[in-house]
């Protein structure tokens, strides 16, 4: 506590220093981490909602939720003529710029995640539902993946025409 204490003493110190421009960078910077932790942790507590039968209706909204608003702030960024963000998307090894096709995804996803919430009628699964459901949702997973493949290469492909 003590050395958290004297941290805090530290940076006040500097802040007082610098110019307010300076400190509301710092500031942002450190607000975005934060933002990217919480964001993380609520994408964490989706999935693992996806996987309790108690609470999946409502992970399901939350998702729906979050992609809707990513597709939202990514067109937004798009409609501004703001390109070269990453997404973030792809994970931290790979730099995926924002693009329509991301918006499109999302609404796509956001739509799949609604037909979750139809009810459908009760019976008994037999093995052939089992595994009908396990090839369908390997197809869907590798379907996923490539489409996410072939969009980063495009992306790398176009920038290598360019000669950037």
């Amino acid at each position: 506590m003590l050395v958290v204490i004297q941290q805090l003493q530290l940076m006040i110190m500097v802040m007082q220093e610098l110019p307010v421009h300076l400190i509301a960078k710092l500031l942002w910077v450190v607000v975005a981490e934060i933002i990217m932790q919480v964001v993380g942790l609520m994408e964490a507590a989706i999935g693992i909602g996806l996987l309790l039968g108690n609470v999946r209706t409502t992970a399901v909204v939350a998702g729906m939720v979050v992609l809707t608003v990513y597709a939202l702030a990514i067109g937004f960024n798009l409609l501004r003529g703001r390109s070269d963000i990453d997404c973030g998307c792809s994970g931290p090894g790979s730099q995926q710029p924002i693009s329509w096709h991301l918006v499109v995804r999302n609404i796509f996803l956001v739509t799949l995640a609604g037909a979750t919430l139809v009810a459908m009628p009760l019976r008994a699964l037999v093995w052939i539902d089992w595994l009908t459901t396990i090839c369908a949702s390997l197809l869907a997973i590798v379907i996923y993946q490539g489409c996410g493949i072939l969009l980063e290469n495009q992306l790398k492909l176009n920038e290598m025409r360019r000669g950037t």
